[in-house]
């Protein structure tokens, strides 16, 4: 795994898409699927859309960078931090938790 993330707004291109997605957000949880990854993504034309739809992508799923959102000290700080806390600081084995715990209530 590579031991940064994109900066919010970046623009990537995926194995299962044909248009660039545009990168909202770190870390989400899918207790349906019970799978964490490490962005989350809308269309980059539609935004999260009127189905409010977003998808989980991990960088294997990155076939190229089209571009990089905008960032500066503070993001870079940000980015650093929560990735840090996540892979190595607990919250991964927390969210992997929740989701244990969430599949023994529907068990």
């Amino acid at each position: 795994m590579e031991e940064r993330l994109l900066p919010l707004g970046s623009a990537v291109k995926t194995v299962f898409s044909t248009y660039p997605l545009l990168i909202a957000g770190y870390y989400p949880v899918d207790i349906k699927r019970k799978k964490v990854s490490k962005y989350v993504a809308v269309d980059c034309a539609l935004g999260f859309g009127a189905d409010g739809k977003a998808i989980m992508i991990d960088d294997a799923d990155i076939t190229d960078v089209v571009s990089e959102g905008y960032t500066n000290e503070r993001g870079d700080e940000f980015r650093r931090n929560i990735y840090l806390m996540y892979e190595q600081g607990g919250l991964k084995d927390i969210a992997l938790q929740t989701l244990a715990q969430q599949e023994k209530k529907e068990g």
